[in-house]
């Protein structure tokens, strides 16, 4: 059985895989919020608004202490695409050597990513909303 990809794809799929560890370890060595070490976003530090991202850090630590509920208060968005991510990168590595592959999760059209933009969007505006329900989807809540 021949592998089709191209000669680097192993070597990124590794530094990805690095990387992602790298960054869970430093999460865990230094909390977010309890060390001054911790990733800033740069649009909340410039506007005053959270971005889709905001709270990802804090919800990936919570995740990685199964702490589920504290890490979808964090950002729900991520959590929720988390383990999307996960299937995709070990998808990857199996056709990378050749495995049969999990099955795809793939959007099967353009609107689909467009989907995926417009909700990305809506939870952006949604989580700056200070009224209730609205500011559940803050980082960390109300």
């Amino acid at each position: 059985m021949s592998i089709h990809h191209k000669p680097h794809e192993p070597v990124l799929w590794v530094v990805t895989g690095a990387g992602a560890v790298a960054a869970c370890v430093f999460l865990l060595v230094f909390p977010p919020g309890a060390s001054a070490y911790g990733p800033v976003c740069g649009f909340y530090r410039l506007t005053g608004l959270y971005c889709p991202g905001c709270g990802s850090s804090r919800a990936l630590y919570q995740l990685l202490h199964v702490n589920v509920a504290a890490a979808f208060r964090c950002n729900p968005f991520f959590v929720l695409i988390a383990p999307w991510l996960v299937w995709q990168y070990v998808n990857w590595g199996l056709r990378l050597v050749g495995m049969e592959s999990l099955p795809a999760l793939r959007p099967r059209s353009a609107w689909a990513l467009y989907a995926l933009a417009a909700a990305l969007t809506v939870f952006a505006v949604l989580r700056n909303l200070p009224w209730w329900p609205f500011n559940l989807l803050a980082p960390g809540g109300p």
